[in-house]
């Protein structure tokens, strides 16, 4: 079974696109923000999720607001390490 897609069209909004995600739907720096976090987060044997209203509007299919400031997340590890790990990234 392959998993290749087909390209997106043109004329396909990126969001709604074969094999998009709702991450598709973030702009490029948040996109970035939510790598980043996820990765520090899973090396440290932990799960990050987005959350909030920005999860709200992508699944009503709202338009999203220009880079929100903050975006919320959820995390399986406990604070103290959380915090541990904010701390080594920029801007920590």
């Amino acid at each position: 079974m392959s998993t290749d897609l087909p390209p997106a069209s043109a004329d396909v909004p990126p969001d709604t696109a074969p094999g998009s995600t709702m991450l598709d739907r973030l702009d490029p720096t948040q996109r970035h923000a939510v790598s980043v976090l996820v990765q520090a987060f899973a090396a440290e044997g932990g799960e990050l999720y987005l959350v909030g209203g920005i999860v709200r509007d992508i699944l009503l299919e709202r338009a999203l607001p220009d880079a929100p400031d903050d975006l919320d997340f959820a995390t399986s590890l406990p604070p103290e390490r959380s915090k541990a790990i904010l701390a080594t990234l920029p801007n920590g």
